[in-house]
């Protein structure tokens, strides 16, 4: 079964120490986890000069489900 998970990015915010990324994601209609409809989208970053970064939770939920 393929799974259609997307995330789409929003819109950057970036300052001289660090950056912002808003983002949103959808979730294939009937994916269930545990009965919650829960999912975490981990995003790992990469710049033209190689460096890595990764994100840490981000806390969000969907209530269109009645959560």
């Amino acid at each position: 079964m393929q799974e259609d998970f997307t995330v789409t990015v929003d819109k950057i915010n970036k300052t001289p120490m660090s950056f912002i990324l808003q983002y949103t994601q959808q979730t294939p209609k009937g994916y269930l986890l545990n009965d919650l409809n829960l999912v975490t989208t981990e995003l790992v970053v990469k710049d033209d000069l190689g460096n890595v970064y990764e994100g840490q939770g981000n806390g969000g939920m969907d209530i269109s489900q009645g959560l």
